[in-house]
């Protein structure tokens, strides 16, 4: 098939099957060609078109940075924030097991929500590595005080299990749905 994108015309074909998807495009004029493999069931024709250098029709105009792309970069940077958090013992306040636990699944629920609702593919591999590894390391530094810690510094115990409960339920659903899309 082919396709006039501008100044552009590209010659190309796409496919897709469980959970699968491809796309092959080239330009005579220029005569740069792609071949874009995914494994996922999300369209790979506007990736192939970036790398053509042509905008894919539809496409946001900032350079792939659209809203929900951004919101993903600033979910990667709140993971990372909880990581941090952690590991700067949250602001001086004495720090314990159920808070703990709670910045981990805020992190997991952060970088699995950035997942799910960006165009991930157009996302800075550096922010999603940056992201988890800063959460990570973080939550590694007031982990090594586990045994240290209380369980509960303060606080309704109930209402603040209940949260944490909450977290990991939406941790999980996360992850099943991830699962279900893969």
């Amino acid at each position: 098939m082919s396709s006039r994108h501008g100044e552009h015309e590209i010659t190309w074909h796409n496919a897709g099957t469980g959970g699968f998807r491809s796309y092959v495009g080239y330009d005579r004029a220029t005569g740069r060609g792609v071949v874009v493999l995914g494994n996922t069931a999300e369209p790979v024709e506007a990736i192939g078109l970036r790398l053509l250098g042509v905008a894919a029709a539809g496409a946001d105009d900032r350079d792939g940075w659209s809203y929900p792309t951004v919101v993903a970069g600033l979910m990667c940077l709140y993971a990372a924030g909880c990581g941090l958090f952690a590991a700067l013992r949250r602001g001086g306040r004495r720090p314990d097991r159920i808070g703990l636990v709670a910045l981990a699944t805020e992190a997991a629920i952060a970088l699995i929500a950035a997942y799910v609702i960006a165009a991930w593919t157009l996302l800075p591999p550096a922010l999603w590595t940056g992201g988890g590894a800063i959460a990570a390391g973080g939550l590694a530094v007031l982990g090594q005080s586990w045994t240290r810690l209380p369980v509960r510094a303060g606080g309704r115990a109930w209402s603040r299990w209940s949260g944490v409960i909450l977290r990991l339920g939406l941790v999980a659903a996360g992850v099943g749905y991830l699962v279900a899309v893969a």
